[in-house]
C-alpha cells in the first residue's frame, strides 16, 4: 500500500505542477484545525444547548489568570494587523463581526493600554472567527497560505493556552 500524500493529491485537483509550493509551505492551517478542537473541547461548552461561543470567549476572557500566559506577542500581531494609523484596516472590516461586537472591539484596538482581559477577548474573538471562516467561509484551500502567518501566530498562542491547563497550578474544572 502507497503512502497517501493529500498535498499531492490537492495539487492535482486544482491542476498545480507537483512542485507548485504554495501547498508546500502551509501546515499552519491544518494545525490550527487540531489545536482549534482541542481547545474547544477544553474551554467551551455545546453551544447547542450553552451560551454560543462568542460570549463563553468574552465569559473566559474575565474568568482566565491571563497573566499566566503571554498574551501581549499575538495581541500585539493582531493589533499591527486589524489596526493601523488610528484606524481599522480592511482586515478588521473582513472579520465581519456583528456591529456591537465590532465596535466594543474597535474600542479596544483604540486604547493605548487596554486592560490584559480586554486583549484577551480580543485575541479569542478573532480566532473565533478564523474558526467560523475556516470551517464555514470560503472553501479555498489555495487561499489559506495568504493567512499562514495568522495561523502560525494564532496556533503559538493556543499551544499555549492549552499547555497551561495541563499545569496542575491551574485547574479550572
Amino acid at each position: 500500500m502507497t503512502e497517501f500524500d493529500i498535498k499531492f493529491w490537492v495539487k492535482k485537483y486544482f491542476g498545480l505542477s507537483p512542485n507548485a509550493k504554495n501547498l508546500d509551505e502551509t501546515n499552519n492551517s491544518l494545525g490550527f484545525v487540531w489545536l482549534w478542537s482541542i481547545f474547544e473541547s477544553e474551554y467551551l461548552k455545546d453551544s447547542r444547548t450553552n451560551k454560543p461561543y462568542n460570549e463563553q470567549l468574552i465569559e473566559l476572557s474575565t474568568s482566565f489568570p491571563v497573566s499566566k500566559i503571554g498574551v501581549d506577542g499575538i495581541y500585539g500581531f493582531l493589533h499591527n494587523r486589524y489596526f493601523q494609523h488610528g484606524e481599522t484596516t480592511t482586515f478588521y472590516k473582513n472579520l465581519k463581526f456583528d456591529p456591537q461586537l465590532s465596535q466594543q472591539l474597535r474600542a479596544i484596538l483604540q486604547k493605548t493600554k487596554p486592560l490584559e482581559s480586554e486583549k484577551l477577548k480580543f485575541v479569542l474573538l478573532v480566532i473565533f472567527k478564523f474558526r467560523c471562516n475556516l470551517f464555514h467561509g470560503r472553501k479555498d484551500p489555495l487561499l489559506w497560505n495568504r493567512f499562514d502567518k495568522v495561523f502560525y501566530q494564532i496556533n503559538r498562542f493556543l499551544s499555549e493556552f492549552l499547555d497551561l491547563k495541563l499545569s496542575p497550578k491551574y485547574q479550572r474544572r
